[in-house]
């Protein structure tokens, strides 16, 4: 593992990489694909961070552009995207290509403790149901080479439905799912999801038990985390 010591200033990024570089966005992407990338990076960070030659509590910055070739431009953007989310609330953060600190007096171990509890937390869920949501309205999912599919009626509230939630992180009040697709009442929202779920069981051979979409009271709806929807 190689260990990058001088922390100060960035490598410099040639200027057709940096119009490469622009950070993409995570729609149609999970963190459990994302894994091994950040499990990788995590280890980068120990060497660093707990190597004895390296004081890099003197410096609030921690540049890993230098992995731009070991992982790929796209992936380092990625999972440092991820990164900064499951910093946010913490005295940590990612900007570009480096991770920074807010308090100079907080060890940058304790970041690293940050991470891998997440890490670890990701590490046991369930494996990612992947399907596509086309503009036509079709789902599809594919099992060893076998298509399965659902096509609802272009333009539906089912279709709103699903694309909206496919583009949120969390769940989503029923109020705001509403306002988004323009319906007129909270129960036909109730009803459209329940038909959405029995179709895609069927259709998609879903577990019976892991619904396309699941709510929690007081909270909302959202995509269940163990599936994966990219809106084509």
């Amino acid at each position: 593992m190689r260990v990058k010591f001088c922390q100060d200033q960035p490598t410099p990024k040639p200027m057709k990489e940096q119009r490469l570089a622009t950070k993409p966005k995570l729609t149609g992407l999970t963190i459990s694909e994302y894994l091994p990338f950040i499990k990788k990076l995590y280890a980068e960070l120990e060497v660093q961070i707990l190597s004895p030659e390296c004081d890099l509590e003197k410096t609030d910055r921690l540049f890993m552009d230098y992995l731009r070739d070991d992982f790929g431009i796209t992936n380092l953007l990625h999972i440092l995207d991820i990164c900064g989310m499951w910093l946010q609330e913490s005295p940590f953060g990612v900007q570009h290509y480096k991770f920074f600190r807010k308090d100079h007096d907080i060890p940058w171990s304790k970041m690293l403790g940050i991470i891998f509890s997440k890490i670890s937390e990701h590490a046991n869920q369930v494996p990612i149901i992947c399907m596509t949501l086309s503009s036509n309205g079709e789902i599809v999912r594919e099992i060893y080479g076998t298509k399965l599919s659902r096509a609802f009626k272009k333009g539906s509230l089912k279709v709103d439905i699903l694309s909206f939630l496919a583009k949120e992180s969390d769940y989503v009040p029923v109020k705001k799912i509403q306002e988004s697709i323009k319906s007129r009442s909270s129960f036909s929202i109730r009803k459209i999801i329940f038909n959405i779920n029995q179709e895609t069981e069927n259709d998609l051979s879903l577990p019976a038990t892991q619904p396309l979409i699941i709510n929690h009271r007081g909270s909302g709806f959202r995509i269940n985390p163990i599936y994966n929807i990219v809106l084509i």
